[in-house]
């Protein structure tokens, strides 16, 4: 059964229903939040222990936005990892 969040935007695009749009800035879109269904922190905590299992870290407002933890390059102002432009 698919339960549906109330005054959440979810954009019908063909991709898995996680409580909220992805890119969608809003309490939403945080990994805990109290406005989306159970069904949907299921899904979440999936994805997230998935991808913690394979080395990525989450960033707890975005439930889509994973790192690798032990990213071989890393942004800062010292990084000169590469003599073209990364976009």
């Amino acid at each position: 059964m698919k339960l549906k969040n109330q005054n959440v935007r979810f954009l019908d695009d063909g991709t898995v229903d996680m409580g909220s749009s992805f890119d969608l800035f809003d309490v939403a879109s945080h990994f805990e939040n109290k406005v989306i269904a159970e069904n949907y922190k299921t899904l979440r905590t999936y994805l997230r222990q998935t991808m913690e299992r394979h080395g990525f870290k989450n960033y707890p407002e975005e439930w889509w936005h994973f790192t690798l933890r032990n990213e071989p390059f890393p942004l800062g102002s010292d990084a000169h990892y590469f003599n073209f432009p990364v976009e």
